[in-house]
């Protein structure tokens, strides 16, 4: 038997009808993340504060795949507003569902529209052992469009009842 669970890597590139300065205000604004994504259940930020241009947050989230399955993790977000930035990782001063997590978010200008921006997201997840394969299908599966479609969606004045679906 493996010593750790299975690991799954992505990334998304999508391109958004929006300035990089407002895709990125969105996507640092980890506040308002309840409601956008489809699994997220509640997210708590626990812990705040800055390391020169970097503003470190660090947050409980909830996630519920099924009823009455959930997971817990807790990141360390370290956002650059002028960089447009935001890497995240497990903060491991705290109890996590997961085995390991990490990724970012990087929003740039459109190099051919002017006035839109590109953004990438890029994850990298260990899951747990004894998570169902099933779950893992799941999360795989609908993790990258939902984590970068209700930007999209609300970058463009659409309402986030399209969550799950890049256009």
């Amino acid at each position: 038997a493996a010593a750790h669970g299975p690991v799954a890597r992505g990334v998304a590139v999508t391109e958004i009808a929006a300035p990089p300065e407002a895709v990125f205000a969105r996507v640092s604004a980890i506040e308002g993340y309840v409601g956008k994504l489809p699994m997220l259940a509640s997210l708590t930020v626990y812990e705040q504060g800055e390391a020169g241009a970097w503003v470190i947050k660090r947050a409980r989230y909830t996630n519920r795949i099924l009823p009455g399955y959930a997971y817990i993790n807790h990141l360390e977000h370290h956002i650059n507003r002028r960089m447009k930035i935001m890497n995240f990782d497990l903060d491991t001063e705290k109890q996590n569902d997961f085995e390991a997590m990490s990724g970012r978010w990087f929003i740039e200008a459109h190099p051919n529209k002017p006035g839109w921006s590109r953004a990438y997201y890029q994850v990298n997840l260990q899951f747990p052992r004894m998570m169902p394969g099933f779950v893992r299908g799941l999360l795989i599966n609908q993790g990258l469009s939902s984590a970068t479609g209700w930007v999209k969606d609300e970058c463009e004045g659409r309402s986030p009842s399209g969550l799950g679906t890049a256009g």
